[in-house]
């Protein structure tokens, strides 16, 4: 009886290990090495463009509306840093501070007519 017991307690193990292995072979690893950052506009104007630029590389959305938020999800592999970059319906460009992540941060930016906030 025991013996059994000890095999099905080995099938589960081996179970979840390949189940893991195969999981993060098609969908990649889970979410640890992502960073999430939620921007919120504020501004009192559309933005027709909205871009975050990290190491690796952006992220770009267009035609946010006035008090509108938008999810953005991206990896890294270690410490990076990102900056957002905003242009208003009325033409004018704003950014925000180059901001220090590492995997799993998640952020807030909030966009207004003249900066861009980190929230706390």
């Amino acid at each position: 009886m025991s013996k059994i017991v000890i095999g099905l307690f080995i099938g589960v193990l081996l179970s979840l290990f390949a189940g893991y292995y195969i999981t993060s072979s098609i969908f990649g690893p889970f979410p640890q090495r992502y960073v999430h950052v939620t921007a919120s506009n504020m501004s009192g104007h559309k933005i027709k463009t909205l871009t975050l630029q990290h190491r690796d590389g952006s992220i770009e959305m267009k035609y946010l509306d006035d008090k509108g938020s938008v999810y953005l999800i991206f990896k890294i592999n270690g410490e990076s840093s990102y900056r957002i970059f905003a242009t208003l319906d009325n033409d004018s460009t704003i950014s925000s501070k180059e901001k220090y992540i590492e995997p799993g941060d998640r952020m807030e930016e909030i966009i207004f007519a003249d900066n861009i906030k980190s929230k706390e």
